[in-house]
């Protein structure tokens, strides 16, 4: 394998993938600037108040808020032998998209607002150990994306495809190589590269970003000191001679640091990266999409609009003739605060003869064509005022109709995206498989209520099938659902010979249900032998945790028999090392006494028994180790 004719490779394709793009980037740079609000070029004297900014952002605005719940990932096992091992993986995706780690909520509302303006949205998702798991998801400018101009829809079938613009600083570029993630023989060619003055560069391919910034009323150019030298590096997928290589490389340079079959970079075969275009094309990834549709009328608008603010402006300041005769001085004529003109008025003539208005018409109809012109396009696009939640309708038939034509284009849009987060997931489940080491504990919702669970490498197998659900989809499905049960035990409960054939507990979960509780809160409730609250529950999970990670537990003066169940349930149902069994075994042992008198405690508080008198037998008299005890240990 010629690695630096792989690397030239890549430097042309990327240079093919540019020059494909340009004309269709233009046309986003101007819908980015449209919503800007960027004012153009006027004549003197004219307005030219960017209008078409106020809608395009509203556009943007309304399109993302129909669209702005991120969809929710639900895993299920297609063999049906691992229902364990799909609670594991569910929980251990619900932390992961949290807030305080990868934050995918954030990332999917910035890759919605690139996409309402440009068509496309693109992720990237990648995992390593640093020196743990670790997962980053992230959103890829589209000026910085590139792939084969003629590959299709499906970002999978393109020959090559990659991301430019990724800045790393020199230190960071050394450190990598120190570790061997980049090779260090390239980093070195590519540093003493840069010391020499008579090597040939490409050409800059960074104008597009700098463009943008401008824009804004950014300068780029002029601002980018961030004190120490920084390579542009683009990272690339490409298929060469049958086979998918990975590859990292300086495109100025053209020097590769990082080269390798892409099934060892990355475990499942795929690339990094998921593309979304919210109005599909078949051949293309650079299709137009709703923004496009959009632009030309919002340009009318803005054109019309400002026409009526000249037209306004000549009217109040109009054009006058003057008898020079009668008015010597002209300039006595501008406007001023008590102000005095002179004139020499004829004889038998009137002061109004020496000043001639010429008079501007209004221009009819002007509003009308502006109201007809936001009606078109809320037809042709369904943001209409429905959408923004400022209906004008003042009939309710009218308003159901455009609210399902709404929904039905807001359907499609979603369908879409539900294909892209598809493959987020996979690239996620494929990610932990890799990356996630053995003994991490984290908080299932079991059949026992909240458990702690440690997952294996087996759990993490890339074997489930992914179902993306949108909040709509969820809210109405629940809510549907919801409704037809609340019917059902309504007329149960109406009907006594078939409110006796019924279990009253499962009756009782049921409405618990149908109120809105969660699972854990209703087998809390359900259980009324249990005495695991929440801080309970906690403090013997942070225990577990701290037994897993080989440090000293903590002694928990308020132990109860729910907080030995918790921790004799995870001995029980965990493969553990023989240290970290040993030691819950002897944290058991030792809060046996401790849970055995505050539960007689909370017996006789119940019975209004004086406190200190002693039981007629200790409450866990007869109580086995976690080695011996059954499972319901009350």
């Amino acid at each position: 394998m010629d690695k630096d004719k792989i690397a030239s490779i890549c430097v042309k394709q990327l240079q093919t993938s540019e020059n494909f793009k340009q004309p269709r980037l233009k046309e986003i740079q101007e819908n980015e600037d449209m919503i800007a609000g960027k004012v153009k070029p006027a004549l003197k004297g004219r307005y030219n108040v960017p209008f078409d900014g106020v809608i395009a952002s509203g556009f943007v605005e309304t399109l993302v808020a129909q669209v702005n719940q991120a969809p929710k990932l639900v895993f299920s096992d297609p063999k049906g032998s691992n229902h364990k091992s799909v609670q594991k993986i569910q929980a251990l995706w619900e932390r992961d998209k949290g807030v305080n780690n990868q934050n995918w909520s954030k990332q999917d509302r910035l890759v919605k607002r690139l996409a309402a303006a440009s068509n496309i949205g693109i992720f990237q998702y990648i995992a390593g150990k640093d020196p743990k798991y670790k997962g980053k998801l992230s959103v890829i400018d589209h000026f910085d994306f590139h792939c084969e101009p003629n590959g299709g829809n499906d970002l999978e079938e393109h020959i090559f495809k990659g991301v430019f613009n990724q800045f790393e600083t020199r230190s960071q570029v050394l450190e990598l190589a120190k570790s061997s993630y980049y090779d260090s023989t390239q980093v070195a060619k590519m540093t003493d590269a840069y010391k020499k003055t008579d090597y040939k560069y490409n050409e800059d391919l960074y104008r597009n970003k700098i463009t943008r910034m401008n824009a804004l009323g950014l300068d780029l150019d002029q601002n980018s000191y961030v004190g120490q030298t920084v390579f542009n590096l683009a990272r690339w997928v490409l298929n060469y001679e049958g086979e998918q290589y990975y590859v990292v490389f300086d495109y100025r340079s053209g020097i590769w640091l990082k080269m390798q079959p892409l099934e060892e970079a990355f475990a499942c075969g795929r690339s990094p990266w998921v593309v979304w275009n919210p109005v599909e094309h078949a051949f293309t990834l650079w299709g137009k999409g709703l923004f496009d549709q959009i632009k030309p009328v919002a340009e009318a608008i803005r054109i019309n609009l400002n026409e009526i603010l000249n037209n306004n402006r000549k009217r109040n300041w109009d054009m006058k003739a003057v008898d020079k005769q009668m008015f010597p001085d002209v300039s006595k004529l501008n406007w001023r605060q008590d102000g005095v003109v002179q004139a020499n008025v004829p004889l038998g003539q009137s002061i109004q003869n020496g000043v001639y208005h010429f008079q501007t018409p209004e221009i009819s109809g002007a509003l009308n064509l502006n109201q007809y012109l936001n009606d078109f396009l809320g037809i042709n696009t369904g943001i209409s005022d429905q959408t923004k939640g400022e209906s004008s309708q003042d009939t309710l038939g009218i308003a159901k109709i455009n609210d399902l034509q709404v929904s039905k284009r807001m359907k499609l849009i979603g369908d879409s995206y539900k294909d892209a987060y598809a493959k987020l997931g996979y690239l996620w489940d494929w990610g932990i498989y890799e990356h996630l080491d053995e003994g991490e504990a984290l908080k299932i919702i079991g059949t026992q209520g909240a458990e702690m669970e440690k997952v294996t490498k087996e759990d993490t197998d890339p074997d489930y099938d992914v179902l993306v659900v949108t909040m709509d989809d969820d809210l109405r499905d629940t809510a549907e659902d919801m409704e037809r049960k609340a019917g059902a035990m309504e007329r149960i409960s109406a009907n006594p010979a078939l409110a006796t054939q019924l279990n009253p507990k499962w009756v009782a979960e049921q409405e618990l249900r149908i109120g809105g509780w969660k699972d854990e809160e209703i087998r809390r409730a359900m259980d009324t032998k249990n005495d695991a609250y929440d801080e309970i529950i906690s403090m013997a999970n942070k225990n577990i945790e701290l037994a897993l990670k080989g440090k000293e537990l903590k002694k928990f003066r308020g132990a109860t028999l729910g907080y030995l169940e918790r921790i004799h349930n995870f001995m029980s149902e965990n493969d553990l090392k023989d240290s970290v069994y040993a030691k819950l075994q002897q944290h058991y042992d030792e809060h046996l006494p401790v849970a055995d008198e505050n539960t007689a405690r909370q017996m006789q508080e119940q019975a209004g028994q004086p406190i200190g008198q002693e039981m007629e037998q200790p409450v866990t008299q007869g109580m086995t180790t976690p080695t011996q005890m059954p499972n319901q240990m009350m």
